[in-house]
């Protein structure tokens, strides 16, 4: 653990002493610690992550960004072996050594981090570890609150401090419309503060093969990416990066989505309906004057 948490330093100490650099797993998206990773049931989240694994563990680029090769632990706890072995079929043609998975764990109340930290003594070399998913290794017994959810998650915050790896926990959305993707992920916000980051994988359509990952965080730039789910090889390609001016118009579409929803209709002009929308979404913050009307 950080032992030098306690001691009083000046700001100017702080400046002028060396730090290490944060270590990054993927480049300008996954450095160490902890990291949310959330969709829709049944959207695709398994077969990204499986791929981030093995990508890692070669080295091998994912989509633009480098990675550091490093041993990887896939706990698929929603997985069969033979499931996993279809699915390692489908990623790659060589899967690497350096990835390991298991199918069973216990919960973070009893002796998942000792299991996990079992792993990392044995393969000294370890980077990336990905739960999935993170509802099956929670304390049934903890009230699902801001101060549970934190102080669980906090337990994964410590653990990655300490080894110095990034641990992904898989998660759900809530079904209710947000304009705002990330104000969708299951749990409260005791989630979304514990957590160094929080990637949101959201499908344009449910039918649809495109997506967008949502990626805010502490230590990476906010940005969206465009994907797209190749079926022949159950996998995400990368297609570009959302420009700001397409992050606002998607932000427009989803908050009068999530009108209507509420509404069901409206009549106005589009000024009166985006002040109407800046009414019932306090979140909203698009000036009425936008260009795209």
């Amino acid at each position: 653990m950080n032992n030098n948490a306690k001691v009083l330093e000046s700001f100017r100490k702080i400046q002028t002493d060396q730090y290490e650099l944060p270590r990054f797993i993927v480049s300008q998206m996954l450095p160490t610690g902890v990291h949310l990773f959330a969709g829709s049931p049944k959207i695709g989240k398994s077969w990204l992550v499986l791929w981030l694994c093995d990508k890692v563990a070669k080295g091998e680029k994912v989509w633009e960004l480098d990675t550091q090769q490093c041993a990887v632990l896939y706990i698929a706890l929603e997985d069969t072996k033979s499931t996993l072995h279809f699915r390692i079929e489908n990623i790659t043609e060589k899967a690497s050594d350096k990835a390991y998975a298991i199918t069973s764990c216990s919960s973070l109340s009893d002796g998942l981090l000792d299991e996990i930290d079992e792993f990392v003594a044995k393969h000294p070399d370890t980077g990336l570890v990905v739960i999935d998913t993170l509802q099956l290794v929670r304390d049934p017994n903890e009230k699902y609150s801001y101060a549970g959810d934190y102080t669980q998650l906090h337990k994964f915050v410590a653990y990655t401090q300490d080894k110095n790896i990034a641990i992904v926990l898989v998660h759900h959305l809530r079904k209710m419309p947000d304009s705002d993707p990330i104000n969708r992920v299951s749990g409260s916000t005791g989630l979304l503060g514990a957590v160094d980051s929080i990637l949101v994988l959201e499908k344009e359509a449910r039918t649809e093969n495109k997506a967008r990952l949502y990626i805010p965080g502490r230590r990476v730039r906010d940005q969206v990416l465009k994907l797209t789910f190749e079926e022949n090889t159950n996998v995400w390609r990368f297609v570009e990066y959302v420009t700001n001016s397409q992050s606002q118009l998607d932000k427009l579409i989803g908050s009068i989505q999530c009108l209507l929803q509420s509404e069901k209709r409206f009549k106005g002009t589009p000024t009166e309906l985006v002040e109407r929308i800046r009414t019932f979404d306090a979140d909203f913050d698009m000036p009425a004057n936008t260009a795209i009307f």
